[in-house]
């Protein structure tokens, strides 16, 4: 064999691989037929394949600092798909950040407060008598705590309050004394221990 048809067939061999090798590069920065989705998604290798596609914006792959804000943001805030807009406005999880937030909704969820309300009491003697004050002080006063109770059960009625306690406590004591002996008026107040409902609303997107 000739020297000319020796060096001509070792550029042909040579020349193959060339051609083959910048093809695929052409083919790879052209992104045809999807080739970087393809090479960027391979198995094996990952996540640092499809990282270091991220970083040079090949395959529609997120860089590594994308990836870990993304799968690491507060599953269901909406404010966190905000901030990650925010940080990477041309990222590869943008668009669904942007369609999570389209589709946001909102939770409402009921809380309930301890509060207490004050209501004016008058529980005037029954008619019985009793040998000294204290002893018509403390019957009275039994009455006066089951009338403050029926009163305070009564916020209940509404969705907006739930009964927990009431109690009686007296600000005015009139007694008086005969020769059957001791009877008073209790004048004071029902003090309620209740709880309030407030609704609490709460943007939701995408699953928590």
């Amino acid at each position: 064999m000739s020297d000319t048809k020796k060096k001509s067939g070792g550029l042909v061999l040579f020349g193959v691989p060339l051609v083959v090798g910048l093809g695929a590069a052409l083919s790879f920065g052209a992104n045809l037929l999807s080739f970087q989705e393809m090479v960027c998604s391979v198995e094996f290798g990952q996540p640092g394949i499809s990282d270091a596609c991220g970083a040079m914006g090949f395959g529609g792959k997120p860089s590594r600092t994308e990836r870990l804000a993304w799968q690491n943001r507060e599953a269901g805030s909406c404010e966190a798909l905000r901030r990650h807009i925010d940080m990477f406005p041309a990222g590869a999880f943008r668009d669904d950040a942007a369609d999570m937030l389209a589709a946001m909704r909102i939770e409402k969820t009921d809380v309930w407060e301890p509060t207490q309300k004050r209501l004016a009491v008058f529980v005037p003697g029954d008619g019985s008598t009793y040998a000294d004050e204290a002893a018509a002080r403390a019957a009275v006063s039994g009455r006066a705590e089951t009338k403050s109770a029926q009163m305070c059960k009564s916020f209940a009625a509404t969705a907006s309050y739930r009964f927990t306690a009431a109690t009686a406590a007296a600000t005015d004591w009139q007694c008086n004394a005969s020769a059957s002996g001791y009877s008073c008026d209790f004048d004071g107040e029902a003090i309620c221990d209740l709880s309030i409902r407030h609704v609490k609303e709460k943007e939701v997107c995408g699953s928590t």
